[in-house]
């Protein structure tokens, strides 16, 4: 008996932390340095394998399309490998050319597969260690955070490369791409219907991200200002968890399928629009593969840089605290969001859709 097995969860929780602070110290040398002394010659670094069993950082939409630009190079450079994709989003890689087998079975090949992780350079917090109740209340001042602030990070500083090519490096790679790969989703023949009587071009709008942190969540008001705005030129359609938005919109164009759609279903309805607006969320990643234009509210949880997209106006509010990648309330009442205005989020969707991508 082996000492994972006698200490369980604690053993694998002990492991993992031990193992990303060690990469970590390597990964922030630089790239080269982290390749070159997690696999030391002769050794061979893993995309040279003729098999790898992968798994995404998560088990988000995001997390696991932002692993498509790596498996896309492995192929590139080591044409035989025989990839095999270890995820619990499977319909987002039917068919892809560069994974040759999808598992979804985390119990029976997880401990056995490589992760393309990124959380050993991501900044770990799950709260603000000096932050006030009274800032929370008032909206406070993340210009002027607590000396405390950051007494929780593993890491202070945000990642040092985009995510994609930190992913690249567990395996070996120095790499970047920033176009995604996606599948194009098999949905119902109703749903398919459904769509296509939206009247075109639309814009897609998702208010809401995961339930994994709060502060992404730009004010609801906002988000009916700017819909309100757009639809005498746009259909609108609403994505996401929950509906927000019905009972503050109204008008025959405006479209709810928040809460109601599958996986497919959602990269489909993504897929088909004319622009995507929301959160540094699922639908931003979907938008990337299929080539659709977005504007994302960034605000200070998590940065552009850490991505790059292309087609993208990446909207933030510039605090001292940001990025935080805070998992609980912000302390600050998300300052970083409440500084973006509707105003703001319209110019962006001018930018990238001139008047000639409107309703006549």
């Amino acid at each position: 008996m082996n000492l994972e097995t006698l200490l369980g969860w604690r053993y694998r929780a002990w492991h993992d932390t031990v193992r990303d602070e060690v990469y970590s110290r390597l990964a922030r040398r630089g790239a080269t340095a982290f390749i070159r002394l997690r696999w030391p010659w002769p050794a061979s670094r893993p995309f040279e394998r003729p098999r790898l069993l992968l798994r995404a950082p998560g088990v988000g939409i995001g997390d696991n399309l932002m692993c498509t630009p790596v498996f896309r190079e492995i192929k590139r450079r080591n044409p035989a490998c025989h990839i095999t994709l270890l995820t619990k989003v499977p319909d987002l890689f039917r068919e892809n050319p560069n994974v040759d087998l999808v598992v979804s079975d985390f119990d029976l090949a997880e401990r056995q597969s490589l992760r393309l992780g990124y959380d050993h350079l991501a900044p770990r917090l799950s709260s603000f260690a000096g932050a006030t109740t009274t800032a929370a209340v008032s909206g406070g001042s993340a210009d002027a955070p607590s000396p405390a602030l950051h007494h929780d990070y593993a890491h202070p500083e945000p990642p040092p490369r985009p995510l994609i090519a930190i992913m690249a490096e567990c395996v070996g790679m120095e790499f970047f791409d920033n176009q995604l790969d996606c599948a194009a989703p098999e949905v119902p023949a109703s749903f398919r219907q459904r769509i296509a009587a939206i009247p075109r071009p639309y814009v897609v709008v998702q208010p809401q991200a995961s339930a994994w942190t709060p502060n992404k969540s730009w004010p609801i008001a906002h988000w009916a200002e700017v819909v309100q705005a757009l639809l005498p030129r746009f259909a609108v359609v609403e994505v996401g968890t929950e509906p927000l938005l019905p009972g503050l919109v109204s008008d025959p164009r405006f479209v709810s399928l928040a809460g109601s759609t599958s996986v497919s279903e959602f990269v489909h309805v993504i897929a088909g629009a004319t622009l995507y607006l929301g959160p540094d969320s699922g639908g931003m990643h979907i938008a990337n593969a299929f080539r659709v234009p977005s504007v994302v509210v960034f605000g200070g949880y998590s940065a552009p840089e850490s991505f790059r997209y292309p087609r993208t106006v990446a909207l933030t509010g510039p605090v001292r605290c940001a990025p935080c990648w805070l998992s609980t309330p912000c302390p600050y009442g998300v300052a970083c969001l409440h500084r973006i205005p509707a105003a703001q989020v319209l110019a962006a969707v001018d930018a990238l859709l001139p008047a000639s991508a409107a309703h006549d």
